[in-house]
């Protein structure tokens, strides 16, 4: 394993012929074959997709390369800025465009004025679906939610919550199995409803 020493240094590496990546840190490790990069102290790293933040970073593979990050993570996409994600842990697979992460995990998007914590998420790229798992709670600007799993449609703009959900919305509070509920139209939709309160 080669060793450098780098104070603030900004390299740009090609992960395939159509893309390149820009890093930065204080001290950078890279194997002799170059097939695991290791960046150490306050690393940064663009993609296409997005930029990712973390007091480690380790690049791994010659062509459809594997990412893992871990201590102060965090995520800004490049398509929407607004969007942030904070957590512990976290995993990208370029092969899939997939992103995982772990540990405290915080979501929030300004534009759509929404804040979710969990214990993990998944992202894929081209599907634009967000999945929460874990106690997953979300506040929005007038609504929150609480349950086991929430998936994001970011397209749809619509809520997915499964496993013991509550729904709290225009003085009303909804507990199912099942909640599908629409950001824009509040179009509300359960299924193994448990308890319903309305205020008329």
């Amino acid at each position: 394993m080669k060793r450098m020493s780098l104070i603030l240094i900004l390299l740009i590496f090609p992960i395939v012929a159509q893309e390149e990546i820009s890093f930065y840190a204080k001290k950078m490790q890279v194997s002799q074959d170059g097939a695991l990069i290791e960046l150490t102290g306050e690393a940064l790293l663009q993609l296409d997709a997005f930029t990712l933040y973390a007091q480690s970073i380790s690049i791994q593979g010659t062509t459809q390369r594997t990412l893992q990050a871990q201590t102060d993570v965090k995520v800004k996409r490049t398509q929407n800025e607004a969007q942030e994600l904070t957590s512990n842990h976290l995993h990208y697979a370029q092969i899939k465009s997939e992103l995982r992460a772990w540990g405290n995990v915080q979501f929030k998007d300004d534009n759509e004025e929404i804040l979710i914590t969990a214990s993990s998420v998944t992202f894929v790229e081209t599907e634009r679906i967000w999945r929460f798992e874990g106690n997953v709670q979300m506040n929005g600007k007038d609504f929150s939610t609480q349950s086991h799993i929430l998936l994001f449609h970011e397209e749809a703009q619509m809520l997915e919550l499964h496993s013991q959900v509550t729904l709290i919305y225009d003085g009303q509070q909804f507990e199912a199995e099942f909640i599908l509920f629409h950001l824009e139209t509040k179009e509300i939709t359960m299924e193994h409803l448990h308890r319903g309160t309305i205020s008329l």
